[in-house]
């Protein structure tokens, strides 16, 4: 495995599990965009679904490619795009006070994580050799 993606894969194996079982234990309160929340707005606002989508996205994503499923890397590349579905539905006020920069540059990171994923050698040939 390239070192930058073993480092990314290890990171979102360890980080994605946590903070998914985190956003699900009504443990204090919560910080969203500066301003502290409870556990009940957290979820009401729409912010609790996607903190959770994503890192199950990343948990989901890094242990695939890990394990060099192929299928993996869309979770990875759809992950900074699909958590803001719920936001958009639910509470649009939660991508701040340019909610286009903030798709724009989700959309921009989607696609830098499909080269890399998708179109570097390196990556391609860690997913197609066998261990």
């Amino acid at each position: 495995m390239p070192s930058l993606l073993r480092m990314y894969c290890r990171g979102g194996m360890v980080v994605g599990p946590l903070l998914f079982v985190w956003t699900l234990i009504p443990i204090g309160d919560v910080s969203v965009n500066g301003k502290q929340v409870s556990r009940s707005e957290f979820w009401a606002s729409g912010a609790g679904l996607t903190a959770a989508i994503l890192a199950f996205m990343v948990a989901a994503g890094c242990w695939g490619l890990a394990a060099r499923s192929l299928r993996s890397r869309w979770l990875l590349v759809l992950c900074p795009v699909v958590p803001l579905v719920p936001v958009v539905i639910v509470s649009p006020r939660l991508l701040g006070a340019s909610p286009s920069v903030t798709l724009v540059v989700s959309a921009l990171t989607a696609a830098l994580l499909y080269f890399c994923l998708f179109r570097l050698r390196s990556v391609l040939h860690y997913l197609e050799t066998e261990a």
